[in-house]
């Protein structure tokens, strides 16, 4: 048993009566979603609206075209101009030795080892605080974030 296996307690198998009754449940839980899309017309199109379509793509391919303007602007668009300034590229720099040189001595310069994302949490006068993952900055010398 592997380490995370040992902490918890085993878990008991779940009777086939359970399981009848979950693929039971979730059989009538979509027969019902189905039911009520067809009852609100979900999907579908009337007959006009099929005329009406087929009249719109008759005038496009004909050549007739307009300028639309479309505004995509929605809430979750106003959020992620919110919040777009916190988030901010990782790149892991690490010192590199070729066969240790002539002396020995490791480069001065970084060498791209890895790069990843972070969110800037918290910013206390110069520093800044930057949640990333563990993998990005693994084995790091030098982290550089933009």
């Amino acid at each position: 048993m592997g380490y995370y296996d040992d902490h918890y307690p085993s878990r008991k198998r779940k009777s086939k009566g359970s399981i009848f009754l979950g693929i039971i449940l979730g059989a009538a839980l979509v027969i019902g979603i189905i039911s009520i899309g067809q009852m609100m017309n979900i999907g579908g199109s009337s007959a006009a609206q099929d005329e009406e379509q087929n009249d719109q793509e008759e005038d496009f391919f004909a050549g007739d075209s307009d300028t639309v303007h479309l505004d995509v602007t929605t809430d979750v668009t106003d959020v992620v101009d919110n919040v777009s300034d916190s988030v901010v590229g990782v790149f892991n720099l690490q010192n590199t030795s070729f066969w240790g040189g002539a002396d020995g001595v490791e480069n001065e310069e970084g060498v791209e080892a890895g790069t990843g994302s972070g969110v800037i949490y918290k910013v206390e006068g110069d520093l800044a605080y930057v949640v990333t993952n563990e993998h990005v900055i693994q084995g790091s010398d030098e982290l550089e974030v933009s």
